[in-house]
């Protein structure tokens, strides 16, 4: 990972980038909110072209431990436009269920 030239566009290599990218933001966040991972009860992920298996949103959770209880949405391929849907989701599920204190949201488009 780097500056390989020529560019490496593996698999495998773009997990690496990605879990390079979302845990250091979302590393970032927990950090500078003083929120821990545990109150997040729902996760909705968002990547424009970019959909591996697992998902993004079950790689994000395994790596929290997001609430075994709590609601995770995958929208990537969705486009650009998908991170306000996020957002609308996520309080959807908030004024609908209560039951969580916190809703995390992620979208990535380049």
């Amino acid at each position: 990972m780097g500056n390989d030239l020529p560019p490496v566009s593996t698999h495998v290599h773009a997990v690496q980038e990605a879990h390079m990218l979302f845990f250091t933001v979302l590393d970032d966040v927990f950090a500078k909110t003083r929120m821990p991972p545990s109150v997040v009860g729902t996760l909705v992920v968002n990547c424009i072209g970019f959909c591996p298996a697992p998902s993004l949103t079950a790689i994000m959770a395994n790596r929290y431990r997001i609430r075994a209880d709590g609601e995770t949405l995958n929208l990537s391929g969705m486009g650009c436009g998908a991170g306000s849907v996020n957002v609308d989701i996520a309080a959807g599920i908030l004024r609908a269920h209560g039951r969580c204190a916190a809703a995390q949201t992620v979208a990535h488009a380049h």
